[in-house]
């Protein structure tokens, strides 16, 4: 039974690893196409440049008002971040 938690656990930290990697990559590359530096984004967000960095390094990922506030700025559709 514990080898069928620990399958499981593995899934669940790799499965959120993937989706951090996407959500940086989609969120960088958007800030990009509309040539926002990283201080520009952390600028008009309020958030730091350190905070968007590590979420476009996939060392993070922002809840779902950064989410949304992030995509409001970026004006693109929320589930754009989310694309694979």
């Amino acid at each position: 039974m514990n080898t069928t938690l620990n399958q499981t656990e593995t899934w669940d930290r790799n499965a959120w690893l993937t989706f951090r990697k996407h959500v940086g990559k989609n969120l960088k590359a958007c800030r990009k196409a509309q040539d926002l530096t990283l201080e520009d984004l952390a600028e008009v967000s309020g958030y730091s440049v350190e905070t968007i960095l590590k979420f476009e390094r996939g060392k993070g990922a922002p809840n779902l008002p950064m989410i949304f506030h992030l995509t409001r700025i970026l004006k693109i559709p929320t589930d754009m971040i989310f694309r694979v």
